[in-house]
């Protein structure tokens, strides 16, 4: 689960949480359109990002839901803009998402999961594949019962979802069996529900079970799964399931943080970078020798540059000054390597300084390059990685030729990821309709995602 200070139009995490935060100030999101393709919008690196270019991508056809079986139910990164150019006029000829009541639309965000695809457009959050409840759908479905379209953010665990709004709340819905969402219960709810947390959240990533949240100022307060002691919460183990929201130990002043399967990471606002929980393949970046399971924060690197994190099953990535480093379990080639070899410490990921973005999941990595160019590499069994064929990739690999994608999101065994006319494409598995392209046929080059009244060229 991610966000870097970008070189240029497209950034991470942390650049859209400063962003974010600073528009709840002003009182309303009237400032910008969207963080994607902004002419002006130039980093230090000098380049500029072409809009409306096409990709080795499908368009699809509709097809109806009928034909989808019934499913019983089972078990980032992000992007922004570092620099904007001034805004437009909401309602104008050139500005068609603008909001009937004179502000502006919220910029898109989408998020692969375990089985299930959701997106948060023009603050309203659309979901396909498997719900939550066991039911399929192959096309995007609103979800219901979610209120005021003013959703910013969302992630995802194994059959559980949680969603930033702009006031900095967080509303959570799906499976409970954990305490996922954070209601002090293990009840699971169809309609988002608000986590109580004790301040307003600048940032929330998830995986499989456990969930956490960056606040305002600095805390990090997480709920769910905490067996191998992902929650920061000492202790021995098995850990307990928190059922609703807890401090992680330590006062670190994170900004950004994510959570895997078994393991977490963050990063400090001076740039250090922790991690905690399981550590069986090195996922915590820590020395060979260090013990299997550190159920505090560890550090891991205490010089200041990182500002992005993303955790998988037992891999991770970060980014330091637009550096890529990756460590931890590497069977698939996930850590970008060129090789099948574990990492225990932090790897650096070719010798390129141009990245901005990072996402990883259970076996593969994707991340994004100024200034805009889409790059994916490990497993690759279903097609996840985009390159049109099945075959695993070691080593970072382009997908196709264009350079407009502004946010990338990993699942499972799919891939989506954003461009900057706000289009969603998606490759990989589909059997649930993950994909969102009407059908169960899985892909292996991103083919564009059918959502309601977006599609039309």
């Amino acid at each position: 689960m991610a966000r870097l200070n970008r070189n240029s139009r497209v950034v991470a995490h942390d650049s859209r949480r400063r962003l974010v935060t600073g528009l709840r100030k002003i009182g309303r999101l009237g400032l910008l359109r969207r963080l994607g393709c902004i002419a002006g919008a130039i980093g230090v690196l000098g380049v500029s990002v072409a809009c409306n270019t096409r990709l080795d991508v499908l368009d699809v056809e509709p097809r109806s839901d009928a034909a989808v079986p019934s499913r019983k139910p089972d078990a980032s990164l992000d992007a922004a803009v570092d620099a904007a150019a001034e805004p437009r006029d909401a309602g104008s000829a050139d500005h068609p998402d603008a909001r009937a009541d004179g502000g502006t639309a919220l910029p898109p965000f989408v998020v692969a999961s375990y089985d299930e695809t959701c997106a948060a457009i023009s603050g309203a959050v659309y979901c396909w594949g498997a719900a939550p409840d066991g039911h399929t759908r192959s096309l995007p479905e609103p979800l219901a019962g979610a209120g005021a379209a003013d959703f910013v953010r969302i992630t995802s665990g194994a059959s559980s979802h949680c969603a930033e709004r702009v006031d900095g709340s967080i509303w959570c819905w799906g499976t409970n069996d954990h305490g996922e969402l954070g209601q002090g219960d293990r009840t699971a709810r169809v309609a988002p529900v608000r986590v109580r947390l004790s301040g307003s959240a600048t940032g929330v990533r998830g995986h499989f079970d456990s969930f956490c949240a960056t606040l305002d100022g600095g805390a990090l307060e997480c709920w769910g799964d905490d067996e191998e002691g992902e929650l920061g919460q000492g202790g021995t183990y098995p850990g307990e399931d928190a059922l609703a929201p807890v401090s992680v130990r330590g006062n670190h002043d994170f900004s950004v943080a994510d959570v895997g399967q078994g393991h977490a990471c963050g990063a400090t606002a001076t740039g250090a970078l922790w991690c905690w929980g399981r550590d069986s393949d090195g996922e915590l970046g820590l020395p060979a020798d260090a013990s299997e399971e550190l159920r505090s924060p560890a550090l891991v690197d205490g010089t200041d540059g990182w500002s992005a994190v993303a955790t998988g099953q037992n891999h991770t990535c970060a980014l330091t000054r637009g550096a890529l480093y990756c460590f931890g379990a590497n069977f698939a080639g996930q850590l970008g390597q060129g090789d099948q070899q574990n990492r225990s410490v932090p790897t650096r990921v070719g010798t390129d300084a141009d990245w901005v973005s990072i996402d990883v999941d259970t076996f593969h990595s994707c991340g994004i390059r100024a200034p805009g160019t889409l790059w994916c590499w490990g497993r690759n069994v279903e097609g996840q990685l985009g390159t049109g064929d099945t075959s695993d990739r070691p080593s970072p690999v382009q997908v196709g030729h264009d350079a407009d994608w502004v946010q990338v999101s990993t699942g499972r065994f799919h891939t989506c990821a954003l461009r900057a006319d706000d289009s969603i494409w998606c490759t990989g598995a589909n059997d649930d309709g993950r994909l969102g392209t009407g059908d169960l046929e899985r892909r292996d080059v991103l083919t564009r995602v059918v959502m309601p009244n977006t599609n039309s060229d």
